[in-house]
């Protein structure tokens, strides 16, 4: 069975949306329409093109306009830029910036390296697909140990990279490459 007035109410919604979008577009052009572009005459200074001067006739040899008309008419028409709302031409903002000659500080002496911790033992490597790989150390003061990845600190030196047999460590410009041989 079929509902009666069904088909009316399908059509009402996109009829209703197209009617807000018209009078939205007829309220944005009344309010575009409704400003007034500036015509006042431009100075020397802000008339870009004051001595722009076409060349006197085309490549086929027909003139474009008579002289007299092209200085006063395009210049004025040139100068107003087409999409600025007071249709002056844009100048830019000039900051003046001093320099002012500052010393460089003499280089700090590196800090050195933290010591490296005592009674550090590399126990073990663990490397499963799919994770990323880690290394079980032993401490003096940490006798069950601890499980360490790329790029955790461990008392002030930072693991560099977990490969194979080896660990390397770096402190500052120091190196250290423990091995599960050592």
């Amino acid at each position: 069975m079929s509902q009666i007035g069904a088909p009316e109410q399908r059509s009402f919604l996109p009829m209703l949306l197209a009617g807000l979008i018209v009078l939205a577009s007829a309220g944005l052009l009344w309010h575009a329409l409704g400003r007034p572009i500036e015509t006042s005459p431009l100075s020397a200074k802000q008339s870009l093109n004051a001595g722009f001067r076409p060349a006197e006739a085309t490549a086929t040899g027909h003139r474009m306009m008579p002289a007299a008309h092209r200085k006063a008419d395009l210049s004025e028409t040139l100068a107003r830029p087409l999409f600025r709302n007071t249709r002056r031409p844009y100048v830019a903002q000039v900051e003046v910036v001093e320099r002012v000659a500052a010393t460089v500080p003499a280089k700090p002496k590196a800090a050195p390296p933290p010591q490296f911790p005592d009674g550090l033992k590399l126990v073990g490597i663990v490397e499963l697909p799919g994770t990323k790989p880690a290394a079980l150390m032993r401490f003096k003061d940490l006798p069950d140990g601890l499980k360490v990845f790329t790029g955790d600190d461990v008392q002030g030196w930072k693991i560099s990279d977990i490969s194979g047999e080896t660990v390397t460590l770096i402190a500052g410009e120091s190196r250290r490459v423990m091995s599960l041989s050592d």
